[in-house]
């Protein structure tokens, strides 16, 4: 069902923002795996009811060459989904500080593209969307692979570089 969901959450979000002239994006998701979700269980020391309790069990992300494409991309999800929460990581950070930076989305469909038989079986799922240019995207896969989730085991003086 996820992966069902995951392909037709896709092909919606291609199509949206074809017709809004992104001139450049790319659009990845996945389903995050066992391994993944009990190492976030055990690190976060969550205690889920459920399984979809973890908000980001369905991830997707829309990378963009400009900054300015982000805010076409954000309010194009905020027209067509139902948000669930919101969350600008730009917002957490002082201009002149270095650092992590995306939009994020916990979003589900809107009763209207529920109605149909084929979009009736998603009514409980929701999916995570971050939004975030190459250079973004770059920089937090770096910083991924170097440091999260050991950010301890860093140096302070190396975390900037």
């Amino acid at each position: 069902m996820y992966n069902k969901f995951c392909c037709y959450l896709e092909q919606e979000l291609n199509e949206l923002l074809r017709k809004k002239d992104v001139p450049y994006f790319e659009l990845h998701w996945r389903i995050k795996e066992w391994e993944s979700i009990s190492e976030k269980i055990e690190r976060k020391c969550l205690e889920p009811h459920l399984i979809s309790d973890i908000h980001d069990l369905i991830g997707f992300r829309v990378t963009t060459l400009f900054k300015r494409d982000i805010t076409s991309i954000c309010d194009t999800v905020r027209e067509n989904f139902c948000i669930l929460w919101e969350d600008n990581k730009a917002d957490e950070k002082p201009e002149d500080t270095f650092g992590y930076l995306s939009v994020h989305f916990q979003i589900k469909l809107s009763e209207q593209w529920l109605q149909t038989p084929t979009t009736a079986e998603f009514r409980n799922l929701e999916a995570e969307l971050q939004v975030r240019t190459f250079s973004q995207h770059v920089w937090a896969a770096s910083s991924h692979l170097l440091q999260y989730k050991v950010e301890k085991t860093v140096p302070y003086s190396l975390r900037r570089n």
